[in-house]
């Protein structure tokens, strides 16, 4: 049990190194994003030391580019983070037309099968994370 702030502090970001080391990406960015707005000060340096590499991982540089590479080349079973897969798709969604117009007849609109291929390959990203069971171990209580 975590006695006080430092202390609850130092658990934390234990517990977001537990999370990297388990690929799940999810809870990572989430207790890293949280732990962002904490002065960690009066942690140890091992522990400053371990926050900052988990910082640039999960950094929103060059549209969360560290993050996306740990995620595609993750071994699974794994928990993504899915707001890069969401930026994708809105993107995607908005960047490109539903309908084109044919190369004969620019009256007679078709398909964007260019839109529709961007948007199946992020699903297809997503989806390789649920391709196998993500094991919860059992903890006893403290």
């Amino acid at each position: 049990r975590c006695q006080g702030n430092k202390e609850m502090q130092e658990r934390m970001v234990c517990v977001a190194d537990a999370c990297n080391t388990h690929h799940n990406f999810g809870a990572l960015v989430s207790i890293v994003l949280g732990l962002g707005t904490v002065d960690l000060k009066s942690c140890s340096t091992t522990t400053i030391e371990c926050f900052e590499k988990l910082q640039e991982l999960t950094s929103f540089e060059h549209n969360w580019a560290r993050l996306r590479q740990a995620m595609a080349t993750s071994p699974l079973p794994a928990v993504p983070h899915l707001a890069p897969f969401l930026g994708d798709l809105f993107m995607a969604d908005q960047a490109n037309t539903d309908m084109v117009s044919s190369t004969d007849n620019p009256l007679i609109k078709l398909v964007n099968v260019g839109k529709m291929r961007i948007i199946a390959n992020i699903v297809h990203a997503i989806q390789r994370f649920q391709t196998t069971d993500y094991p919860v171990p059992q903890h006893k209580q403290h």
